[in-house]
């Protein structure tokens, strides 16, 4: 984690912990990027209005809701996340809600970025033991070695310290002649789409109708200063 989010009050180590790992084992988090990418850009935290409706506060980027009072708590109606209203003033949780979107942002970006050199690395590593073999990959992760239609070696890759390790693996199979039982399985995982951006005017009926979940996310007591 590059961004210091130990006093952010949306931060929670052990939901922190629970994100990176989803991140690793596979989930695609693009949606969470590009809403964010296209309502909280660099620069944003602070960057938004607050104003008045049917006598709630709103705070709107533009025409672009982020988030509005309702029932003693604010809403941030894209994440679907209710915070109860007297945990910090309605400007300071909006600056820390959009820091903490930033910063799941950042993560996702950073890990993609690294894990499109780890596959670049890995097939040429492969190549270089035989430039016959050629290496896929899985939305796991999981890099598939294959000579011909016949997968010779797997292995979880999810940074180039298992490179050489895989390439070495690679080599004796080859050696020892070995074919391995498995296919490489169809990647049926699709990217979700983007969050739902609100609007205002055009969504203030959702604003008047929405409706309370009987516990919030953050209490009184969990305020982090």
């Amino acid at each position: 984690m590059t961004d210091d989010l130990t006093r952010n009050i949306f931060y929670r180590h052990d939901d922190w912990e629970h994100f990176l790992l989803e991140m690793v084992s596979g989930r695609d988090f693009s949606d969470i990027s590009t809403f964010v990418d296209q309502v909280y850009p660099p620069g944003a935290a602070g960057d938004f209005d607050l104003l008045l409706y049917n006598g709630r506060k709103l705070a709107l980027r533009g025409a672009v809701l982020i988030a509005f009072e309702k029932d003693g708590c604010i809403v941030f109606p894209s994440s679907g996340i209710e915070v109860r209203a007297h945990v910090a003033p309605m400007r300071t949780l909006i600056v820390h809600h959009i820091t903490y979107m930033q910063a799941i942002r950042a993560a996702w970006v950073g890990f993609t970025q690294e894990m499109a050199h780890v596959r670049a690395a890995t097939r040429k590593a492969v190549r270089g033991v035989d430039a016959g073999l050629h290496v896929c990959f899985d939305s796991q992760y999981n890099a598939y070695v294959l000579k011909g239609p016949h997968v010779i070696a797997t292995a979880n890759i999810i940074n180039d310290r298992e490179i050489p390790f895989v390439a070495d693996m690679v080599s004796e199979t080859l050696k020892a002649g070995l074919v391995l039982p498995v296919d490489v399985p169809e990647d049926d995982a699709s990217v979700p789409p983007p969050l739902r951006q609100f609007h205002f005017p055009r969504d203030s009926a959702f604003i008047d109708a929405y409706s309370i979940a009987p516990q919030t996310q953050v209490g009184p007591d969990e305020i982090p200063f």
